[in-house]
């Protein structure tokens, strides 16, 4: 039989366990003091994964200050299961959060698995760069509390969509696909079902699967059998060869092999257009692998596993507009200079929040890899985007005067 002390100490320590995230709301007036956007969600129940559940939620920015009904539910890959959990949020109406441009739907990234919190970020800013034609999600920092829980730093998302993806709605071949197969060797193609309706992984409209489907079943089979003079002739109608070659060098930049064949929105805006690529989902990148892996160009991506880019590069006209932007982008863009500005500006705007969430998501989580903190992992981003552009550099610029330059 407990005793009345025993009792006692097991409900402190009871408690205690389940404040690990309970915050006050002077500790609440303290994060929103840091000056970013503060999301406050609550709901009746726990969140599930597939279904969303109505939630309310209050906003705080700056002077901004609103609050609201919605829907809201966890969201993710491999990221799924991790305790910090990322979220798809649902306003009852158009919203302006943050810095954002208003809209029903967000994504309330966890980003856990990245410590600098910047990967995703920093590949959307980058590639809307390369050219100002690439359209990527804009994303903002947010701090999010769900149920009184403090849950750390996020990256507050739009969802892409027929809005800002530019889609004239009106045009019954606008269309958004996310992430399908089309480009996945046969060797790989097994891992797909591509027997079903949802085989293209329709987005957008959400009706006419059969003819899009088929339009994609053909494009499919360009890829594979077309005769190298057809496809020479006929790829540029398919897809938009600059923005593809965006692409290609952001992937190899990036050394997202996670984003060679899925991770990305393929879309086209209206009629007579070809497809353009939008990138998505940063993590395996520029030095860590999707699971949080350090690859220092270990291991490197393979770009023949992508059928389109592996045809591409067979056409002399490709390589020497693939090389030429790579020059012009090395100028500017695809710097050191460039890169560290980048990742100063956000730094400068977690800096202040990094501790707090560092507090409930310690650096030596059991999930990581290694115990690297906020400076360590900037720095490994750094160490290895020298890394990467030394061998860009040889990939692409045999000119040494070029080379001279840039050093």
């Amino acid at each position: 039989m407990k005793t009345k002390a025993g009792l006692s100490v097991i409900c402190v320590i009871m408690i205690l366990a389940s404040c690990q995230f309970v915050k006050t709301d002077a500790f609440k007036k303290e994060i929103i003091d840091l000056g970013l956007p503060v999301f406050l969600i609550s709901t009746n129940d726990e969140i599930p994964y597939e279904e969303k559940i109505a939630s309310k939620w209050d906003f705080r920015y700056k002077r901004m200050k609103s609050t609201g009904k919605g829907k809201i539910r966890r969201r993710g890959g491999l990221s799924a299961s991790y305790e910090k959990r990322s979220y798809t949020l649902n306003t009852n109406q158009r919203e302006f959060f943050g810095n954002l441009p208003s809209d029903t739907e967000w994504i309330l990234n966890a980003n856990f698995i990245d410590k600098t919190f910047m990967r995703h970020k920093f590949s959307y800013d980058l590639f809307r760069e390369m050219n100002p034609e690439n359209l990527a999600t804009l994303c903002e920092y947010a701090q999010v509390f769900v149920n009184e829980k403090y849950m750390g730093l996020y990256v507050m998302m739009e969802r892409l969509n027929e809005e800002n993806l530019n889609l004239d709605v009106r045009d019954s071949m606008a269309v958004i696909f996310k992430d399908p197969p089309i480009f996945t060797t046969v060797e790989r193609l097994s891992k797909y079902e591509l027997k079903n309706d949802t085989r293209w992984f329709l987005n957008y409209p959400k009706k006419d699967s059969i003819r899009f489907n088929n339009e994609m079943d053909e494009f499919r089979s360009f890829l594979l059998k077309s005769d190298d003079q057809s496809f020479q002739n006929e790829i540029s109608k398919k897809v938009k060869i600059e923005n593809v070659i965006d692409w290609h060098l952001y992937l190899l930049l990036s050394n997202n092999a996670d984003g060679l064949v899925k991770n990305f929105f393929l879309y086209r805006q209206k009629s007579g257009q070809a497809y353009n690529i939008s990138i998505w989902d940063a993590d395996h990148s520029f030095g860590r692998d999707g699971d949080g892996e350090k690859n220092m160009l270990k291991k490197t991506i393979q770009i023949e596993n992508n059928i389109l880019l592996k045809r591409l590069l067979e056409i002399p006209d490709y390589k020497n507009k693939l090389k030429n932007k790579y020059k012009i982008l090395r100028k500017k863009i695809f710097t050191m200079n460039h890169f560290n500005e980048m990742l100063a500006s956000n730094e400068a705007s977690i800096k202040e929040a990094l501790p707090y969430n560092s507090k409930i998501w310690p650096d030596n989580h059991k999930l990581y890899y290694d115990d690297n903190d906020f400076d360590a992992e900037v720095k490994l981003m750094k160490d290895f985007l020298v890394l990467r552009l030394e061998q860009l550099d040889e990939m692409f610029l045999r000119e040494e005067d070029f080379l001279r330059e840039r050093k």
